[in-house]
């Protein structure tokens, strides 16, 4: 399947350089608000809430003009996807306050259809290829200042690859013959898992005493990421994995040079 879609996209990009001659090559950066949603997380109540995160891409960008319409737009991007959470280590009536934050880097190739002729409104739409270079994780006791363990190295809790369905608008705008800004908003929604499902004698438990609403604070560090062991426990501490879903908006910034 990933072949497949690399050999389309190959081929859909090769027609249009030959097709029209016309291409903009360039840099493209962005600011964004990412996310990993899982409903295990989401059900933990009181233990664990999301909390904002932010992270940011870099990369180039190759424009093929397919019309005076209509082209097709191909990044290389090296994408920072983050989540963070609010935990608490210690009961609802005295709790302990403690965050762990997840920090993802991809190799993002978003191959995106744009409707638009380069100085004006456009509007683009297409899927998305990334491969996880790195995953590492950070648990912390803000309450006391105690640290558990610093940007420990958890990538094997996370898919190597995901598919994604990415669009965006906003407005291209001409400084030069050669020379255009581009300025918009995109979107991201991973359509394939972003972590592992682990077998349930690989995850080790919160608490040995679900009612205590204690937490073992070596568990993930010893064995997996804390944020693995959350997509396989529900909020009564039994074992049932649910997938997690990458998602991210922001604002896109690119510059562009026309090759004649």
């Amino acid at each position: 399947m990933k072949k497949l879609i690399l050999v389309v996209a190959l081929a859909a990009i090769t027609f249009g350089a030959q097709a029209q001659g016309k291409m903009r090559i360039g840099l493209k950066g962005a600011f964004n608000y990412t996310a990993l949603f899982n409903k295990n997380v989401s059900d933990q109540g009181f233990e664990l809430d999301y909390a904002p995160t932010t992270g940011g891409s870099f990369g180039a960008t190759f424009n093929y003009m397919l019309s005076e319409s209509y082209s097709l737009d191909v990044n290389l991007l090296i994408s920072g996807h983050n989540e963070k959470y609010d935990l608490n280590l210690g009961t609802e009536a005295k709790p302990i306050a403690g965050t762990v934050e997840d920090k993802l880097k991809y190799i993002d190739i978003p191959v995106l259809f744009k409707l638009g002729n380069g100085h004006s409104a456009y509007f683009e739409v297409g899927p998305q290829l990334s491969f996880l270079s790195s995953a590492s994780e950070t648990k912390s006791n803000d309450k006391i200042g105690s640290v558990n363990y610093v940007k420990k190295d958890f990538k094997k809790d996370f898919s190597g690859f995901g598919l994604s369905g990415v669009l965006g608008f906003g407005a291209d705008i001409k400084l030069t013959d050669e020379l255009g800004l581009n300025v918009g908003l995109r979107l991201g929604y991973m359509f394939t898992d972003a972590t592992v499902e682990k077998n349930s004698t690989d995850v080790k438990t919160l608490s040995a005493n679900p009612k205590s609403n204690s937490f073992d604070s070596n568990a993930a560090a010893d064995n997996i990421s804390l944020n693995a062991t959350f997509n396989h426990t529900t909020s009564d501490n039994k074992f049932d994995y649910k997938p997690t879903t990458r998602a991210w908006a922001g604002l896109n910034i690119g510059l562009t040079y026309m090759l004649k």
